[in-house]
């Protein structure tokens, strides 16, 4: 290249990041530094946003420094991608610094503070800061409302669901999914149909939230009826809602879909990953097939616990079963998984229905 300048450097090095190309990314960077190139916003923008993709704090943090040395601090877009950093690492408290020290602050700023609370969990401070938005006089968009209303509970989940309306965007198909979602989390199965039945375009997400609500607010059948007919539509599963359905398949006991649903997972490829296994276990212990549930346990790395108290609760709710729920106690202690409350159910039920405790009262306690 002839002409190397901010742009240029700039440019590649975007151009790498967007190709998830992180190493080539960093190493252009330092060329750049190296040849002296000075920096200018945007890219302190893409630097920042790549610290954030890839966790790189003691980086962000250094950039951050530059931006303050060369009075980049106000502008909104190098501020956003700082808050974003910031907020990934869990520094919210610089994060809020950052936040406040901007002079202007614009829909994507804040949609970004809405987006980041949503996902730490920090539900009042989400609302606040939309609360904040429209006391500004700024026009919330459908990015706006698929975060708040994902981040919210039902009774203000169902305000924003008006105030979406009133918007002119609850049909977006996020916004609309969000809302499905947020009705599905609460066993509000009329609510969500009715989102899900007005929405003009749906993809993969709207049947998983209606399919997942279904489940959840235990309707099996509803959830297998809802899978077929997502089928006939074209669409293509992922291992999120495979996992989902198995999930419907085991509340209805429906263990011929189930099996089909296995395979289908082989077919595609689908790593078995660790909810879908959880599930198959779960769908095979209820419907009274332990060997099969015992041979995705065993194929089953890394395990959760989760995927042991399925397996857990299955041998001991089966009658006739001679597992020892003790040993695989044991085995969560060895894999450094601990247990819950639901864990050790299984071995209280077994205990009182064995001669397990006069035959090792004397036996170490395997949670020491």
């Amino acid at each position: 290249m002839l002409v190397r300048n901010t742009i240029t450097w700039t440019s590649l090095i975007k151009g790498c990041l967007e190709n998830e190309d992180f190493v080539t990314g960093f190493s252009v960077f330092c060329d750049m530094c190296e040849f002296g190139e000075k920096f200018n916003e945007h890219t302190c923008v893409v630097i920042l946003q790549a610290c954030s993709e890839i966790g790189d704090v003691i980086l962000g943090e250094q950039i951050h420094g530059f931006v303050i040395k060369s009075a980049f601090e106000e502008n909104v877009f190098v501020g956003t991608s700082l808050i974003s950093m910031y907020s990934r690492s869990g520094n919210f408290d610089e994060a809020e610094k950052v936040f406040h020290g901007l002079g202007c602050k614009d829909l994507r700023c804040l949609n970004c503070m809405i987006l980041e609370y949503g996902k730490a969990g920090y539900e009042k401070r989400a609302v606040e800061v939309f609360i904040y938005l429209i006391s500004v006089g700024l026009e919330p968009n459908d990015y706006t409302f698929t975060n708040i209303i994902s981040t919210c509970n039902v009774e203000e989940g169902k305000q924003l669901h008006g105030l979406a309306v009133k918007y002119g965007v609850l049909l977006q198909t996020s916004v609309g999914n969000a809302v499905i979602n947020m009705y599905g989390k609460n066993e509000m199965v009329e609510e969500a149909e009715r989102m899900f039945s007005v929405m003009n375009k749906k993809n993969l997400i709207s049947w998983t939230a209606l399919i997942s609500g279904y489940t959840r607010s235990g309707y099996g059948e509803k959830a297998v009826d809802g899978f077929l007919e997502l089928l006939c539509c074209g669409v293509e599963c992922d291992s999120g809602l495979l996992a989902t359905i198995l999930d419907g398949c085991s509340e209805c006991k429906n263990l011929e879909l189930g099996t089909q649903i296995h395979g289908l997972v082989i077919k595609l490829s689908h790593p078995c990953d660790i909810n879908i296994g959880t599930a198959l276990i779960d769908l095979y212990a209820k419907c009274k097939n332990l060997q099969s549930a015992r041979t995705v346990f065993n194929g089953l790395f890394p395990r959760s616990t989760a995927s042991f108290n399925a397996i857990l609760v299955g041998f001991i709710e089966n009658d006739g079963n001679e597992e020892d729920p003790m040993a695989f106690l044991s085995q969560m202690r060895l894999a450094g998984i601990k247990p819950d409350s639901v864990s050790f159910l299984p071995a209280s039920k077994f205990i009182c229905q064995s001669s397990f405790f006069s035959k090792r009262e004397r036996s170490p306690c395997i949670f020491c």
